[in-house]
């Protein structure tokens, strides 16, 4: 597990044994960390379950995102409860290529004076 953070300061990772590693971008820190590129640009549209037109996007019965398929990109949805207006609990992120990715969200938060998830 890990805490990934990026402000205008750069970006940062520390892991749960406290050990940090910076980069200038959340994407040279993603490169260097994972040897491959990931397209953190989709990654907000991927979290919040967006199509951006170029995609397959299936919903679950209660009409949240459960998967998304984008390109060589797949992007699987899990929710920790059943409530309609729950927000995904875990990310599955799988490339054609076999690069795999696991998110896990603990908190979301929505930004003051705005309709923003951070």
């Amino acid at each position: 597990m890990a805490e990934i953070v990026s402000d205008t300061d750069g970006a940062r990772m520390t892991s749960a044994d406290g050990q940090t590693r910076a980069a200038a971008t959340a994407d040279e820190l993603l490169q260097s960390l994972l040897g491959d590129t990931v397209p953190l640009d989709k990654l907000i549209d991927w979290l919040r379950g967006r199509n951006t037109n170029d995609g397959h996007l299936a919903l679950d019965a209660a009409g949240r995102p459960l998967l998304l398929r984008q390109r060589e990109w797949q992007i699987e949805y899990a929710y920790d409860t059943d409530d309609a207006n729950a927000l995904p609990g875990r990310l599955f992120i799988d490339r054609a290529d076999g690069l795999q990715l696991r998110l896990r969200i603990e908190h979301w938060e929505t930004l003051p004076n705005s309709d923003q998830i951070k």
